[in-house]
């Protein structure tokens, strides 16, 4: 049996969402708050909020629902994880149109995509990764690490190797341990575990476009953010040191020519130029209108943010690096969580 989730990193996302809502509660009619716990003792949170995209999903909330075949959409697909109903939601790209809804995870938490459009997506509770062709509603595949806590992936395109965060570990004996980051090799099979001493959870990754892949986590000291790298073909995790601190836990993801990275209660991220084991800031990237950021994903010159927006859930499109006002938001998630984009070769 696995132990109690309340303190673990996609928890903790919950936990500063419900937060951030209880201190504007008075802003806010009862009637269109709703909160309930999960099996996992996860507090929840649902707006019902009142039109556009938010109307479309709240009307669509039941247990089997397509509103097209989206495998048959050539075209980009954007995919969102929602933590409160563990729900993922596909959207067509540009117009950011719902066109599909996938069930049955236990915990849904981060997602990522490779080169050939599949999207793998992380069910915390259950312990697996599932794998989705571009567009299709069933996995054609599951990943399974039965004594780890996952919340993040990233896929290495230059040899398809599959890496997935696990926020901790568990022994036989049930006892936790620290995090580390599993790789699949060509997404299949048993991982190759690798850990860093001076990380306690490990929170996300992400490759670079030559197969070095950046890790953050929380450091040993529980109070700041920690960065590692593992370069191609090495054995260990190198510690990464950035000219800036970051508090508690951050997401990262490769651009394709700098680091960038979001602080999950920074409505904002930074860019690092990477010269061996050391990040050197470039730039900042505002995003106006949120006031959090949990998984985003960086797709050419567009940024998909999912995070809070005057307390709901929202996933908001940015240009990238330019930032300032987003150029669309999706509204109505319980928990918007995490996001990715599925493109066909």
């Amino acid at each position: 049996m696995k132990s109690d989730l309340g303190r673990h990193a996609w928890i903790m996302l919950a936990v500063i969402l419900l937060e951030g809502c209880n201190a504007s509660q008075a802003q806010i009619e009862p009637a269109a708050l709703t909160q309930h716990v999960t099996q996992s003792g996860l507090m929840r949170i649902s707006f019902l909020e009142q039109n556009g995209v938010a109307q479309t999903l709240r009307n669509h909330r039941g247990q089997s629902w397509i509103a097209r075949d989206a495998s048959r959409l050539k075209g980009p697909l954007l995919y969102v994880s929602d933590g409160g109903d563990n729900f993922l939601y596909v959207f067509s790209l540009p117009g950011g149109q719902l066109v599909e809804k996938i069930t049955g995870f236990r915990a849904i938490a981060g997602l990522c995509s490779d080169k050939e459009g599949n999207v793998f997506v992380v069910d915390f509770d259950a312990a697996s990764v599932k794998v989705f062709p571009h567009g299709r509603k069933e996995p054609t595949a599951v990943l399974n690490d039965p004594d780890a806590y996952p919340t993040g992936c990233s896929v290495d395109p230059t040899t398809g190797n599959l890496a997935v965060t696990n926020d901790i570990t568990v022994t036989g004996s049930d006892m936790e341990e620290p995090g580390d980051v599993a790789i699949y090799k060509n997404a299949k099979g048993t991982p190759q575990d690798y850990a860093d001493p001076n990380m306690v959870y490990v929170s996300s990754d992400s490759y670079d476009s030559t197969g070095d892949l950046y890790v953050s986590g929380v450091a040993d000291s529980y109070q700041n953010s920690s960065f590692a790298v593992l370069y191609k073909g090495r054995s260990k995790l190198k510690d990464l040191t950035l000219n800036q601190s970051f508090s508690a836990y951050s997401l990262l993801q490769w651009d394709g020519q700098y680091l960038a990275v979001a602080s999950e209660n920074d409505a904002q991220m930074y860019r690092f130029k990477i010269n061996g084991a050391t990040g050197t800031k470039v730039g900042t990237t505002k995003l106006v209108g949120a006031s959090a950021v949990y998984g985003f994903w960086i797709q050419n010159n567009e940024l998909y943010a999912a995070g809070v927006s005057n307390d709901q859930p929202m996933v908001g499109f940015y240009p990238y690096p330019r930032g300032g006002k987003p150029t669309k938001t999706l509204l109505g998630f319980s928990f918007a969580l995490s996001a990715t984009v599925s493109v066909l070769p």
